[in-house]
């Protein structure tokens, strides 16, 4: 959930909601500024059967298994494998018996150096409890078509609410924008992967950095993913990844200043 970048060429703000410190960093279970896995978002009805074999995970998300559970790289320490003057990698092992999932991983994580556009022409319908149907839907003629920038307020319910929390699987330029007319900041995410999930924050509630409150409306996430319950659904790219196979994937943030409203 992001939430400022800077305010001028020379002055840098955060670019995504904080926690305070540590501990509330550990204690926080809206996900914010995390790496999920090695599932993101839902499992349906805590269960799947992979190479013939079912697994029971946790319900967290009832009736669901969301972000891989308590047990889920976003809630574990990652070791600090290479640092540089301007650069560091974050490395975390993980195998079945720790977090349920079938197989072991080392995953390691790099960190270098509102108008709305998702360069999507498909999304992923959802039933009453935000989980996909299993269809494939175009976005042309729904309000899930991003593909000119268009105001948030387009997707809002009558409460305020962003009433969104849907993948749309990606065009090949791969890309999103979104733009605060108000600040004059625009952020650009430019991705390897197939699809960027929106969640407008409409189940968050929690206390940022200076006790503001996060809530529904608070926000907007921009998930870079593959599609939302692949373990349940075999038509979706799988996301298996066999012994011995390189797995990369890349999200690029970027930021830059325009000249803001005077409102």
């Amino acid at each position: 959930l992001l939430e400022k970048a800077f305010q001028s060429s020379t002055k840098f703000t955060t670019n995504i909601a904080p926690t305070s410190i540590y501990l509330g960093y550990k204690q926080d279970t809206a996900y914010i500024g995390r790496t999920i896995g090695r599932v993101c978002n839902r499992i349906g009805n805590a269960r799947f059967t992979f190479d013939g074999k079912q697994y029971e995970l946790p319900i967290n998300n009832p009736p669901h298994h969301l972000h891989s559970g308590p047990e889920g790289i976003a809630l574990k320490e990652w070791e600090v494998a290479r640092h540089t003057p301007t650069s560091v990698t974050f490395r975390k092992r993980t195998n079945e018996e720790e977090d349920g999932l079938p197989g072991d991983a080392k995953i390691d994580q790099s960190v270098r150096d509102h108008l709305l556009y998702v360069g999507a022409d498909k999304y992923l319908p959802t039933d009453s409890n935000d989980y996909p149907t299993g269809e494939i839907a175009s976005v042309h003629g729904t309000k899930f078509d991003f593909n000119e920038e268009k105001p948030m307020a387009s997707i809002c319910d009558a409460h305020g609410n962003i009433d969104i929390d849907n993948d749309m699987v990606l065009c090949e330029d791969r890309q999103s924008r979104l733009f605060s007319p108000i600040s004059g900041i625009r952020m650009k995410v430019t991705t390897s992967y197939p699809v960027i999930h929106l969640y407008g924050a409409k189940h968050l509630k929690c206390k940022g950095k200076q006790g503001e409150e996060y809530g529904s409306g608070k926000g907007l996430a921009i998930e870079a993913q593959f599609h939302t319950a692949a373990l349940n659904y075999p038509h979706f790219p799988s996301i298996r990844v066999t012994p011995g196979q390189s797995y990369l994937q890349e999200i690029v943030y970027s930021f830059s200043t325009e000249s803001c409203s005077e409102d």
